[in-house]
């Protein structure tokens, strides 16, 4: 072997049920006791009457003829073991004698050459798989070092995303109202509960009691809520959710039962649970892929992540009753994969859910927004007239005094007076006529409003916009691209804090074509990201400038935006197509 290899040791090993031999032992060759050959991971029990016992293990490795340094690595094995590694004691896990039991993966070294015997007495009395289990592996320090950091390191990865996702559920939980939410909550911490026992086991030895009937009821307390979301996600009918759901409940349950009274369940009733659970899994896949396809068919709901992380979980389903036996030298078991696949596609399609509902509630927040400035502008445009109908009215009133004054002017010859009196009339009146900007009715009232609005905060406002009267754009839409715009103009103004401040409009709209540019001088540099310009008022994309685009795509329009010497510019054509 090189630096970088390994081998997992997995057949030949000689197994002695019922029997702790030491290797004092073997020194005159094997006891008479009754001896099988076995590969490690086709049986789960050290005694084939009872999940408890006793035995030995004994297997000789042929190594180069060169000494060098090697290690074993050593997965759970249980409840506790004496290895010994050429005929020396090399670790000792909870005491075999006195029921005392320890677990947690190991990995220890040694220098050798030619052969090395390796030999593991076990004893189980404390849970429902005894003896070992999973294969222990040997190779160089380096390269099982690399191998165990790479796993825990996987594990950590995953562990990380789903305490994230736990996090980030309760931080919605409290924010906002998601019928999915309390579930997937519960689901991301159930997991992240899960993926820590591997961790655990690496870095601390535990009784075998306590942590593996947790173990054992974390994973079927994981699948009986993933089954609850999926239903929900994929809106099944009540009573068939319902039904799947206590199924579940019930099984792990059972699970749980078995776990804490494991020393009383004997070899035939194991196999009886064996298959219950066996059942389940199948069924497990079966309902969440059967359910995955009913959504795409019945409630034409796309679900493809969904249906990426079923597909995963049902071939490692499939791949794990094939290959039984199957030990990952990276990375998790089948089962695990599967799940965790599968997790992850429904968290993946909540929080899109999620995340489109925020933004539903933030155009509507927008659109409301629009609708009572649309309101407003109305309001404003409609007292502003109101104002000079009844400046006007006084006018009227008044014009009869002025006539009679003129009137006698006139009979007294009095030219100079009579013009002078005119002249101061037309004054007055130039004061009080109305400002128009457009012949629109829309247009006229947007540009006055934001007239009024420049006017109270010293904003220079400039405007030379051409509009023909009737016109096919939508009122509705005009508004919202020059009154976003304009409304944004006023913000920098407002913000600004030296020299001159200025918006301009320049533009014309015809029947069928909008052009404009629109120019506002500012202080604060703009923050460009991927979508457009960060807002400078909330620190967020501007849903004003979202709001433009989406419309000026609607009509295949043109928008340019630039800035330089502290002035904002942005150009628009828009055309309605025939």
């Amino acid at each position: 072997e090189t630096e970088e290899e390994f081998t997992f040791l997995i057949y030949d090993w000689e197994y002695y049920p019922d029997n702790i031999y030491t290797p004092f032992d073997f020194s005159f060759g094997r006891p008479s006791s009754y001896m099988e050959y076995i590969s490690i991971g086709e049986r789960t029990s050290a005694n084939k009457n009872s999940a408890f016992g006793k035995g030995t293990y004994r297997l000789t490795v042929l190594l180069p003829s060169e000494e060098r340094s090697y290690a074993v690595l050593l997965p759970e094995i249980f409840s506790a073991y004496n290895l010994y590694v050429d005929n020396k004691l090399t670790l000792k896990m909870g005491d075999i004698e006195n029921n005392s039991s320890e677990i947690q993966n190991r990995l220890i070294t040694f220098n050798a050459k030619n052969k090395v015997q390796i030999l593991i007495n076990v004893s189980s009395f404390s849970h429902y798989y005894s003896g070992i289990v999973y294969p222990p592996a040997i190779g160089s320090p380096k390269a099982l070092n690399t191998l165990r950091g790479l796993n825990i390191f996987i594990c950590v990865f995953i562990f990380a995303l789903a305490f994230i996702c736990f996090i980030l559920s309760l931080y919605i939980k409290t924010a906002m109202r998601q019928k999915n939410i309390n579930v997937f909550m519960i689901i991301s911490l159930l997991f992240c509960l899960y993926m820590s026992y591997p961790i655990i086991h690496n870095y601390f030895s535990c009784s075998e009691e306590t942590v593996y009937i947790t173990e054992i009821c974390l994973n079927y307390a994981l699948y009986t809520f993933v089954i609850l979301l999926q239903s929900n996600i994929c809106e099944i009918n009540r009573y068939i959710k319902t039904t799947a759901f206590f199924v579940s409940l019930f099984v792990c349950f059972i699970s749980f039962i078995t776990s804490v009274f494991s020393e009383y369940v004997g070899i035939e009733m194991r196999y009886y649970i064996s298959v219950m659970l066996e059942v389940y899994k199948w069924l497990f896949g079966i309902y969440i892929t059967f359910s995955t396809i009913y959504s795409f068919i019945k409630i034409e709901k796309n679900n493809t992540p969904l249906l990426i992380g079923t597909i995963f979980f049902s071939v490692s389903l499939i791949s794990d009753r094939i290959y039984p036996l199957y030990e990952p030298i990276y990375g998790k078991y089948f089962i695990e994969i599967g799940i965790t696949a599968l997790v992850f596609s429904q968290g993946y399609l909540l929080w899109k859910d999620i995340a489109d509902s925020y933004i539903f509630r933030l155009t509507f927040e927008e659109q409301q927004r629009q609708m009572k400035k649309q309101i407003e502008i109305h309001k404003n445009n409609y007292e502003y007239i109101n104002k000079n109908i009844e400046e006007t009215r006084k006018l009227q009133h008044d014009m009869r005094q002025h006539i009679r004054v003129i009137n006698e002017l006139a009979d007294n010859g009095n030219v100079k007076e009579i013009k002078k009196y005119i002249s101061g009339l037309e004054k007055i009146q130039s004061r009080k006529e109305l400002t128009t900007f457009s012949e629109n009715i829309t247009i006229n009232a947007l540009l006055q409003y934001y007239y009024c609005i420049y006017s109270k905060n010293n904003i220079l406002f400039e405007v030379n916009f051409e509009t023909e009267k009737n016109i096919d754009f939508s009122d509705i839409d005009i508004t919202i691209i020059l009154g976003n715009l304009l409304e944004n103009a006023a913000d920098a103004c407002l913000r600004q804090k030296n020299d001159e401040k200025k918006v301009k409009i320049k533009g014309k709209l015809s029947r069928k074509n909008l052009i404009f540019k629109i120019s506002n001088t500012f202080d604060d540099k703009p923050i460009k990201t991927n979508d457009g310009f960060l807002s400078l008022k909330n620190s967020c994309d501007g849903i004003g400038l979202k709001s433009i685009n989406s419309i000026i795509k609607k009509y295949n329009g043109v928008i340019d935006i630039e800035y330089k010497n502290n002035i904002f510019v942005v150009y628009a054509n828009i055309t309605i197509q025939e």
